[in-house]
């Protein structure tokens, strides 16, 4: 059953299942004291790449927004245009 797996040992003696961390995902070029200082950089990178892509995403959408409004801003004065001039030419 699920105790058996739990209970279970690998070839270099560390437990398998819900055990702590075994020291063999230490490897003895690491540097643990640069862990955090490592951790806090790739954190602040994450951030920096999740602002990029959301800048983007941001001026992508905003740009498209005010395209429309223009679109239809040239749309709504050119059939402004034509009926005051169908209206003007009609008079004649």
């Amino acid at each position: 059953g699920r105790g058996a797996a739990v209970a279970q040992r690998t070839m270099d003696g560390a437990s398998v299942g819900r055990s702590e961390p075994s020291a063999r995902w230490h490897t003895p070029g690491m540097a643990t004291n640069q862990g955090g200082a490592r951790s806090l950089l790739a954190t602040v990178v994450g951030y920096i790449i999740l602002a990029i892509v959301a800048l983007f995403l941001f001026h992508f959408i905003l740009g498209t927004i005010l395209w429309l409004f223009r679109t239809l801003a040239i749309v709504i004065i050119l059939l402004v245009l034509l009926t005051l001039y169908f209206k003007l030419k009609s008079t004649d």
